[in-house]
């Protein structure tokens, strides 16, 4: 059961969550103001269990839906399985987004009602992403909410919540965790192009070639490192931080040159790695 709950809420896709958290805590130390532990690691927590809300609500609705089906070449999927129950992952997700709510209700007594907006929205496209009647991820909006949910609004929530005002350079660090973590839901709806195509899901890589699809995953990857030499005029050891594209070569020429099948759940997990690494160092550069 508890390898069935891991599987579900996707272990592998936490980076997009805690990463923008790290980036904007150690982009406040940077700025000279002291860090709030207690507050950074409340911030953490609540867009983990966001992600897992996404995640465990993301599994209900395309289980019940009849979008995941045995002809998947991704991670097995709990609902669409049978492994876990569709109520109880229902009741999953529910949980996690009222344990969220109040996290991010504690929060926004801290910081005021910017955090308290940004929680609601955050809590609110969670849930829209998959479900509703007009859920977002069947309209080539995944990767655009992933950019900026996992991006800008991260970022400069969890720098907002140390410092207490807005900042352009916040909005900039946001979006390197945001090209990166919009380069991991293209390999996503690349990898299930044409199951979702069957299942009438419109992706932005169902809705153009795959060639152009494969390459629209490096573009991602290419403009988060833009920016981050853009950043390294505001911290030069943020050179640092490029060194991971070029580790995760093989990565990247494997997407653009592989057949589709179930090896793009590796390279799926390993731009997660990619995402994790470039954040701790981005991070370690503003303290250090």
């Amino acid at each position: 059961m508890i390898k069935h709950w891991l599987a579900a809420i996707r272990i592998h896709t936490l980076p997009a969550g805690a990463a923008p958290v790290l980036i904007g805590i150690s982009l406040a130390h940077y700025q000279n103001f002291e860090i709030n532990y207690f507050l950074g690691a409340l911030t953490l927590l609540t867009c983990l269990l966001l992600q897992i809300s996404s995640n465990l609500i993301n599994d209900y609705y395309d289980g019940i839906k009849g979008t995941d089906n045995n002809k998947r070449i991704g991670f097995q999927r709990m609902t669409a399985s049978g492994s876990l129950s569709a109520n109880k992952v229902k009741i999953g997700f529910i949980i996690t987004l009222l344990i969220a709510f109040f996290i991010g209700l504690f929060l926004s007594f801290h910081s005021g009602i910017f955090i308290f907006s940004l929680g609601i929205l955050s809590i609110v496209f969670a849930y829209l992403y998959t479900g509703g009647p007009y859920p977002l991820s069947y309209f080539a909006l995944g990767e655009v909410f992933a950019f900026i949910f996992f991006g800008p609004v991260a970022v400069v929530g969890s720098n907002y919540i140390q410092t207490g005002v807005i900042n352009y350079l916040s909005l900039v660090y946001g979006l390197v965790p945001g090209f990166i973590a919009a380069a991991i839901m293209a390999i996503n709806n690349l990898r299930d192009r044409e199951q979702d195509k069957e299942a009438n899901k419109k992706t932005l890589a169902n809705s153009m070639t795959e060639q152009k699809a494969r390459i629209f995953v490096l573009l991602n990857i290419i403009f988060a490192n833009i920016i981050l030499v853009y950043l390294t005029r505001y911290n030069a050891k943020i050179y640092l931080a490029l060194i991971p594209a070029f580790l995760f070569f093989m990565n990247w020429k494997h997407i653009l040159t592989t057949p589709i099948d179930t090896k793009f759940n590796g390279y799926l997990k390993n731009t997660g790695k990619y995402l994790t690494l470039t954040a701790l160092i981005i991070s370690l550069c503003n303290i250090i």
